[in-house]
Parts: C-alpha cells; structure tokens; sequence
C-alpha cells in the first residue's frame, strides 16, 4: 500500500511539472468575477427624501486581506426634513465587507465626521485600511460659517468612531494616504489652508505622534517653483514609499525611507526622465509608482534590489501608464490609457478582457489596490452607449472590486494525482 501511494504522489508531482512547464508564460493569470460596488452603494438609500440616487459616484481605494474595501461615496443627500428638503453635495467614507466571500456584500456607509463647534464641508474618504479594518483618509471642516476648509487626517473604524491625527509642529491641514497594520499612518501636511503652501510627507504612530520624514522636502513655493513631498504608502515593517524634490534633479523623485537604517531617507531612480513617484510598496519592500521616460511619455515601474523595471503600458510603448499598488506575491495593478491593468508574469493585461460576461455595461478605468488574495479594487464608468466612431459614452462613476476565479490548479493536479494512482492501482491489480 505504501508504495501503491508512494507511486501515486510521484504521478501528482509529475502533473504540477508538467503543467507549470506547459503554461505559457505570457497567459493571463486568472479570469475575475466582478462585483459592482457602486450599486450596492445606491442601495443603502432607497427613497428620494434622504438620497438622490441619479447623482451618485464612488471610488474604492484599498482592500485588506479579509476582502473589506474603503473609499469614497458622493451624492445629494437631503439634510433637511421630508416635507422641505433641502440637498447638498456630500463625500462620505464608505466600507464594503466580505467582498469575494460566500454571502452577500455588506455596504457601510461611515460618515462625514467633524469636531464639536465647527462647520461641516460634507467631505470624508478613506484611502487605505488595514487588517484590523482601521481605516485613514480625512475629513474636512470650518472653523467658522465664512471660515475656510480645514482638512484632518484621521483614523476611522468600522463603528463610525474615529481619532484625528495631530499634525506635525507648525503645520495645520493634512491627509492620510496609507495605514499599515501596526497602525502607522503616513500622508501629508502642508502649513496653511491656502493653495499657495505645498506639501510635507509625515509619519505617524501613536507613541511618537506625526513627525515630517526626516530627509524629505520641506513644502515651500519660491518663485512660483513648487517643492513638496508626500508619503504615499507604508509596509508592516514600516518602510515607506512616496516622492520628493530632489534639489539634485530639480524635480520630484521617489524615494524610500527605512527608519531602521543608518541613513533613512533615499531616492531611487527613473525610467530615464527626470520625474518618478513611488506609490505602493510590499512587505518586501519592492516598491511601484510611475516615472517619465527621456521621451517624456509616463510608464508605470517596478523598483527591487537597486533595479528600475519599466512596466510598458498598454497599446504599446508610446503609451502611458501608472502602478498604484503591488501585493506581496508581486502582482501590480494600475491604469493604462484610461484602462485598468493587472501586471503579472512580466506582461500587463487589461483588466477588462479578464473580467467575464458580468462586465457588460461597465468600463474599468482605474484599479487603486490589491490584497494578498488577488483580489483588486477601484473605479470605473458605467457604459451607456456608443458615439458614431465607435467610442464609449460613459456614464456615472462607480467603484468595482474583481475577484480571482482561476481554473483551481490545486482541485486539478490533485485529480491528475488520483487518476495516476488508479492508473497504478489497477496495473498492481491486473498483475
């Protein structure tokens, strides 16, 4: 019996080589099943007294590995009674849970926020979330009824509580980009609530509060010449990505800072140009974003071990593109030429082509994230005809997440297994 299933494992491993050696290396990776999250959010409002469902649009901006997805809801939302409504253009903080699992998507609607004493502007988002489902972005308010915006930095959670991130010493108006799972933001502040000042990257944690990143640019504007930086996404270890002016370059580059190390702050490189923006980065510390070429057309790269890898782009090298986002097992996902993308297996697809019949009426213009499951979030138009030359008219934009329906290669080799060992189970038989 034992080598009865000795024998029979051999043929299993014999079909995992044989099917890995035969996969050609440029095949898509997965077909996706769709999920429009836009509708779901509609749902949440099913009378005009309180939402106008005409005028919705949302965006989804990040993705944990327990398929819950944050981002942003606008609408008209009535603010004042049934009988002498009175509508306003909010921004809303919205969750969706248990994405790709096996019941139904829940639609969270988190809110606004505000302090007490203030005057709300009706606008809140969340860029990223962790796998605790805390959430950052910001929210914004006035100090006073002529007052100008003041935007917050902030951590949200899913009970609609929320803890505002205390800025930097000297600054006054900030945004969260990305939270790590130690609950580590990193973002941006700038000095004034004017559109003269320009940004800082911060880092934040609630033993140190926010800090500017040391080695970053400080936010000035001199003679109309803008310096700023920004920090866009953290990994666990707390290596963070984003850009920077680099007064070497005179412009903004990208750069990686590792607090671990004795010299924190550097920039990497570009795919020739003078220009590159770091934008995600993994556990492993590869970092993605996008970089100008010496013809000055934008490509998305990836940046491992010192090294720079162009992503080309969709519809070939004249083309642009930009990589918002990489998940630890590499893969990388972004837009191209107003097209959503996923980069696997050295080669960029169209998100659109992977998508399935369930993508009737629906174009993906932008995938923002991706968590270690495949699974990938952003937003897209709806598709509501075609002009006489055959282009698109779209319509409202919603957010979407895809989920990675692969033929299970698992579920396969291991039925390729059990037929080897009926295959030798029958010859020992018949002998």
């Amino acid at each position: 019996m034992k080598s009865f299933l000795k024998r029979g494992f051999v043929a299993f491993a014999f079909a995992a080589l044989v099917l890995a050696a035969n996969r050609p290396a440029n095949a898509a990776p997965y077909s996706y099943t769709l999920t429009d999250l836009g509708s779901l959010s509609r749902a949440l409002y099913t009378t005009d007294t309180v939402y106008k469902p005409q005028m919705p649009e949302n965006r989804a901006f990040g993705i944990n590995d327990s398929g819950t997805v944050v981002g942003e809801l606008k609408g008209q939302f009535n603010i004042g009674t049934v009988t002498t409504p009175s509508w306003k253009s909010q921004t809303h903080v919205i969750m969706w849970t248990n994405v790709g699992g096996s019941g139904q998507v829940q639609t969270n609607d988190i809110g606004m926020f505000g302090s007490a004493g203030t005057y709300p502007t009706y606008k809140a988002l969340a860029n990223g979330i962790n796998s605790t489902n805390q959430m950052t972005g910001f929210y914004t308010y006035k100090a006073s009824s002529s007052g100008g915006n003041v935007q917050v930095a902030s951590i949200f959670n899913s009970d609609k509580s929320y803890a505002t991130i205390s800025n930097p010493a000297g600054y006054m108006m900030s945004v969260g980009n990305a939270i790590n799972n130690n609950g580590v933001v990193v973002g941006y502040s700038t000095k004034t609530s004017g559109t003269s000042d320009a940004a800082t990257a911060f880092i934040y944690d609630q033993t140190n509060g926010s800090r500017v990143i040391p080695g970053a640019t400080v936010g000035t504007v001199v003679n109309n010449v803008v310096q700023q930086s920004k920090a866009t996404a953290i990994n666990n270890s707390g290596l963070v990505t984003g850009f920077s002016y680099s007064s070497a370059a005179a412009n903004n580059r990208a750069f990686i800072y590792d607090p671990s190390t004795a010299t924190p702050f550097s920039y990497i490189g570009t795919l020739g140009g003078s220009t590159s923006y770091g934008t995600g980065i993994n556990d492993s510390g590869a970092v993605v974003g996008y970089s100008n070429l010496l013809s000055g057309v934008q490509h998305g790269f990836l940046y491992t071990n010192g090294n720079m890898t162009d992503l080309g782009a969709l519809g070939g090298v004249g083309n642009t593109s930009q990589a918002n986002a990489i998940n630890n097992k590499g893969v990388i996902v972004g837009t191209s030429n107003n097209l959503a993308f996923v980069y696997e297996n050295n080669q960029m697809f169209d998100l659109n082509t992977l998508i399935g019949p369930a993508s009737s009426g629906f174009l993906l213009t932008n995938a923002t994230g991706i968590n270690n499951l495949g699974q990938i979030v952003g937003y897209g138009n709806l598709i509501t005809g075609k002009n006489t030359d055959g282009s698109l008219i779209l319509g409202e934009e919603r957010a979407f997440a895809v989920t990675p329906t692969p033929i299970p290669p698992a579920v396969f080799l291991f039925g390729s297994g059990l037929s080897g060992m009926f295959f030798l189970r029958r010859r020992k038989t018949a002998a």
